[in-house]
């Protein structure tokens, strides 16, 4: 992730000024790095071995590129001759890409422009003068500028309304029905483009076939962005076409361009659509490298233990390393989510995640555990788990000790504390994945600030307190409140916490998850639909004096109730006068 690239309600930007810019490896290292592995001879973009190792080597996801909900990536290069450089089967796309949500109301949106020179794009479907969509919301923007560029010279340049008022006449202009605009949707202007695909998707259902038959033969990989745009926002928008996609998805996992094959696989896995397996399996059994580790990982997300086979046969020794971590990755997600697995593959499952155990690569090592910590009931499995406590690797020694203490055994929780010495995102405050939490959970206790990231802290505490620690008793209260973070309904988790608070009154840890579980419902829920309504706003306003009466020294939290009141005042009218009483938070809250 590099180069312009935001995520998750961020925005990232790179904005370079001149000079012949290299984005990702230079032609020189590519060769130099050929030769080195003897394949000199290979082309960048053949599906030959040889290439598939450099473009492991290359971006993926970056370069103008968002990801996850409502970010923006942007990349703007304002003038010389440019390459650039991506993995055409990276897992995000690099240049002005963005990757798909699950929510249409979540979309992110990438930008690459790059304004002059004679640029090179190394990457299927992109080129020197020539727009690029990717979704709808994603553009790579490659043109010719004299003059200094100015904002009122580039929107001039795009002419907004009379580019509309053109589409528009060409489309009238063009034979009727879908077929004579799929014909010739990768070429002309970017509005026509737009124009051309709305008109697509205004019939999904008729025209899900058609693209898809154009798909299947065709080696245009700049006519293939356009319509897998089409199949994709059809996809996302519903009505009906996920009937037509299950019928059609094998075509384009079978298709002659491995870029649609790659994009289908991705689809397939993203969005659990099971009739895809048999295209996956065939897949596999391809002699496109690349394509095998994204089919693997597919595979493991339709949570269809029929697929169990073919993940064992991939993950043995022999099989290049990319193929053998995506094997065991897909058998960890079966054993975890397939509903009702068939009890012929789920004892050989288990039996290839525990060799993998004992692996070389520390990769599948970790992968095995997650996919074994559930079954820490098998004594042979807890054993080998704990025994990884010791193992080499840092991050195996985490893995296991995080399955252990979380199984019951305290054996793992100095383990996790002496990890924190070693830095790494587990270390910081990461969403809500950080070792600390996980800590705080375990012991029950938990520490202010940056203290709560410390080794020495968490060292001294367990020294002191070791011999007195209930875990049994904590991983209650953990499973406890992970069942109200996880009730679709605001009051069931409310009552789940008040209930704790007045057990446990003295316990840091169910207070501090009661803090996060009212922010996360007032950011993410609350006011994060459309349209906030005044109901949602009352239920803001009562989990933010909840808030207030948690932490009263919070100052942000009494401004942010204040812009909450505001918010309801506008819809209520000035009548509503305001919300807030001059009881305290914790009455008027009761």
């Amino acid at each position: 992730y590099c180069g312009g690239f935001g995520s998750d309600r961020s925005v990232g930007i790179l904005a370079d000024g001149a000079g012949n810019d290299i984005y990702g490896p230079s032609d020189r290292y590519i060769r130099q790095t050929l030769e080195k592995e003897g394949d000199g001879a290979a082309p960048v973009n053949s599906g030959e071995d040889a290439s598939a190792r450099i473009w492991r080597k290359m971006a993926d996801t970056s370069y103008g590129v968002a990801l996850k909900p409502r970010a923006a990536g942007i990349l703007v290069d304002f003038g010389g001759a440019d390459q650039y450089f991506a993995n055409p089967f990276g897992k995000g796309e690099s240049i002005g890409g963005v990757v798909p949500p699950v929510d249409p109301r979540d979309w992110s949106h990438g930008i690459a422009v790059d304004l002059s020179g004679d640029d090179q794009y190394h990457l299927p479907g992109k080129r020197n003068n020539h727009y690029g969509l990717y979704y709808g919301h994603g553009i790579c923007y490659d043109t010719d500028i004299t003059a200094p560029p100015s904002i009122d010279g580039l929107l001039s340049s795009v002419s907004t309304n009379r580019g509309r008022q053109t589409a528009d006449m060409q489309l009238a202009a063009r034979p009727p029905g879908p077929a004579g605009m799929i014909a010739d949707l990768a070429e002309g202007d970017l509005w026509r483009r737009f124009r051309i695909k709305g008109a697509l998707l205004q019939d999904r259902a008729a025209t899900i076939g058609l693209c898809t038959q154009t798909l299947r033969k065709s080696t245009d990989e700049l006519l293939n962005r356009e319509l897998f745009e089409v199949l994709i926002q059809a996809l996302i928008e519903g009505n009906g076409i996920r009937t037509a996609m299950d019928r059609n998805i094998n075509d384009l996992i079978t298709a002659a361009s491995p870029r649609v094959r790659w994009l289908a696989t991705y689809l397939a896995g993203w969005h659990k659509i099971k009739s895809a397996s048999e295209g996956l399996l065939a897949l596999c059994e391809g002699d496109i490298e690349m394509l095998r580790p994204a089919a693997l990982w597919a595979l493991g997300r339709l949570a269809m233990p029929a697929v169990a086979e073919v993940l064992i046969k991939y993950s043995q020794p022999g099989m290049q390393k990319p193929t053998r971590r995506a094997a065991y990755d897909s058998m960890a997600e079966l054993v975890t989510t397939a509903v009702n697995p068939d009890l012929r593959y789920q004892e050989a499952l288990l039996a290839t995640l525990a060799a993998g155990l004992a692996d070389n690569d520390p990769v599948i090592k970790m992968v095995a555990v997650g996919g074994l910590e559930g079954d820490l009931n098998d004594l042979p499995i807890a054993a080998k788990l704990e025994a990884l406590l010791e193992d080499d690797n840092v991050y195996v020694r985490r893995a296991s000790a995080r399955a252990v203490a979380f199984g019951g055994n305290p054996r793992g929780i100095p383990v996790l504390i002496d990890s924190l010495r070693f830095p790494s995102i587990d270390t910081f405050e990461h969403y809500d994945h950080e070792i600390a939490k996980d800590l705080a959970y375990l012991c029950g206790v938990d520490f202010p600030g940056e203290e709560r990231y410390r080794y020495d802290t968490w060292q001294r505490w367990w020294a002191a307190n070791r011999h007195r620690l209930d875990l049994n008793r904590n991983l209650e209260i953990m499973d406890q409140i992970e069942d109200a973070f996880g009730r679709p309904d605001l009051e069931p988790g409310e009552k789940v916490f008040e209930r704790l608070v007045v057990e446990f009154p003295d316990n840091v840890v169910v207070r501090q998850r009661y803090i996060r579980f009212c922010r996360e419902w007032i950011t993410f829920r609350l006011l994060n639909q459309a349209p906030v309504t005044a109901a949602s706003l009352e239920q803001a306003i009562r989990l933010q004096l909840k808030l207030i009466d948690l932490e009263p020294e919070n100052e942000i939290y009494k401004t942010q109730l204040n812009y909450l009141e505001k918010r309801l005042a506008a819809i209520l009218g000035p009548a509503s006068a305001t919300i807030r009483s001059t009881t305290a938070p914790s009455r008027l809250y009761e």
